[in-house]
Order: structure tokens, then C-alpha cells, then sequence
């Protein structure tokens, strides 16, 4: 049980054996009961978000247009695999993370990512091969509920 991992609850659990130990029974039957229905209120609470979490996920599916054997498809994100050539359009929010291939006056909305407040401009530039990833933010685009600024109608992206 991970409610059990935390610094308090061993001192807790310390103090209720030294209790124990001094013969004071009711104070470490107190302290261990407390220890153990602070663990169960916490497994409970636990599972709760986790369900309502697995129930967002499931409410909230993103679908990407992708061209596969020279035909436009609109699939679900979570059939994209690598090599998959994505159009996005204004509005869209970004399915996987992307190498951008082709733009014109491509902003992104990263306010939810990184908290800017002014859209960040994208580039196509090749890059040099072995890249730090750290220095590739102008040149992709990872995974994120963020909105698409364009004049152009779609921008390729190749899904990595």
C-alpha cells in the first residue's frame, strides 16, 4: 500500500511501538488506529480520482487528420504511429508529438504547457543529426491540449 510510504506515518507507527513498548496500550492502540484509518481514508480518496481520471481520458478523445497511401483519413490519436504525415488546422489541438515539416505563419497557443502568454512561432529549419532534444522546441510540437494559430489552412507535420 503506498499510503503507508510517507515520512509522518513511520514516525507515527515509531511512536506507537515506543507507546507500546512503555506499556501505554491505549495510547499506541490510539496512534496505530489513527495510522490505519488515515491509510484506508487515502486508498479510498486514491481510487476515487483514479476513476475519475480514467473517466475524463475516456470522455476526452483526440482525432488527427493524417495522410496514409496518398489518402486524407481523420483516425483517432491513439492509431497514429511513427512516419504518419498529420494536417493540422487553426483550432486543432496537437494528437502526438510532431516534427514540423511544412508551415506558414504556424503560432501555437503553449499557455497550458508553459504558461507564456503570447503564441510561440514555429520553424520547418533542418536540423544538424543528434540534436539535444532540449534545443528542438522551435521545430516541434509535443503532445498537449494547445490551440493552433494559422493563416494557412494545414501544416504537416511528421508524427516521431
Amino acid at each position: 500500500m503506498l499510503q503507508f510510504n510517507q515520512a509522518l506515518l513511520y514516525i507515527l507507527i515509531v511512536a506507537g511501538a515506543i507507546k507500546a513498548f512503555l506499556g501505554s496500550w491505549t495510547n499506541a492502540a490510539v496512534i496505530w488506529g489513527v495510522t490505519i484509518i488515515n491509510a484506508i481514508i487515502g486508498f479510498v480518496q486514491e481510487s476515487k480520482a483514479e476513476g475519475a481520471i480514467a473517466a475524463l481520458a475516456k470522455a476526452v478523445t483526440t482525432e488527427a487528420t493524417v495522410v496514409r497511401d496518398g489518402q486524407k483519413q481523420r483516425i483517432p490519436s491513439q492509431q497514429l504511429v511513427p512516419g504518419d504525415l498529420i494536417l493540422l488546422t487553426s483550432g486543432d489541438k496537437v494528437p502526438a508529438d510532431l516534427r514540423l515539416i511544412n508551415t506558414r505563419n504556424l503560432q501555437i497557443d503553449e499557455s497550458g504547457l508553459t504558461g507564456e502568454s503570447v503564441p510561440v512561432e514555429k520553424l520547418t529549419e533542418r536540423l544538424q543529426p543528434h540534436t539535444p532534444l532540449s534545443r528542438t522546441s522551435k521545430h516541434s510540437l509535443r503532445r498537449q491540449f494547445c490551440d493552433i494559430r494559422a493563416r494557412k489552412r494545414h501544416c504537416g507535420c511528421n508524427c516521431e
